[in-house]
């Protein structure tokens, strides 16, 4: 509407022609139906690649999460529209690659009597991936914190009976000494098996930093809650925002 009023200015108020004014108007009506275009083929591209982004994120999880595209009315410009496709491109990119990850570390643990990972949220700010690898008894798993630059660390922790009462996973210390006897004698089976679970991760391009390796302690024992996630607010999840370039592309996301 501004732009008829300066155009309608232009010819009754300037007096400019009339017909010079309805020639401005037709140009740029063109160039608003174009923009339009652009605007709605955009928002195409937006749609499917959030889609797109979703099933990638929900690809081996028991509770999938529910990822909403925003409404075309939201977006101010093409512009930002553009800026929001760029991110759910990254995120899609590097989801990708943790599930090839993922796929890694399955393949590995199951090898040596572990059940398939599963991803496990600590906090709500957390960077890289943390995974849980249960042993078949069920009792005590690894702990795997896979970092953005793909270097993994490992721990032995025991499973809490129940679940945390908080939204993301808790990891108790407080634990009875038998309790701590158990997981001290889960640290020394594991500590013979640790260096042949790097190899064949390095073998299939999972990072390492210079290997440190903790005797096994009772100090280091603690137990897993896994969170209470049975709210639909829980289920709706967005990929985080980037301050930066450089720090949009290196992100690997939940």
């Amino acid at each position: 509407m501004s732009i008829a009023g300066d155009i309608y200015n232009s010819a009754f108020t300037i007096k400019t022609s009339f017909e010079a004014a309805t020639v401005e108007f037709n140009i740029v009506k063109a160039n608003i139906k174009k923009n339009m275009g652009i605007f709605d083929d955009l928002y195409q591209e937006y749609y499917a690649q959030v889609i797109n982004y979703m099933g990638i994120v929900n690809k081996g999880r028991s509770n999938p999460v529910s990822i909403r595209p925003e409404q075309k009315h939201r977006f101010s410009s093409i512009e930002d529209l553009e800026r929001e496709l760029m991110i759910y491109t990254n995120e899609a990119e590097a989801a990708d690659e943790k599930n090839y990850i993922m796929n890694q570390i399955n393949d590995v643990m199951s090898s040596f009597g572990y059940k398939v990972s599963e991803e496990i949220v600590i906090n709500s700010s957390q960077k890289g991936a943390h995974i849980i690898c249960k042993n078949i008894s069920d009792r005590t798993a690894v702990h795997m914190h896979v970092s953005d630059e793909n270097r993994v660390m490992m721990e032995i922790v025991g499973i809490g009976d129940g679940a945390s009462n908080a939204e993301t996973t808790a990891f108790i210390s407080a634990l009875h000494d038998s309790e701590k006897e158990k997981l001290v004698e889960e640290q020394v089976r594991f500590c013979d098996m640790h260096p042949k679970i790097i190899r064949k991760l390095r073998e299939k391009g999972i990072l390492f930093e210079a290997v440190s390796r903790r005797e096994p302690n009772a100090k280091y024992c603690k137990v897993f809650m896994p969170a209470v996630a049975d709210s639909e607010a829980s289920a709706i999840y967005q990929p985080r925002r980037h301050t930066s370039k450089k720090e949009m592309l290196r992100e690997i996301r939940a």
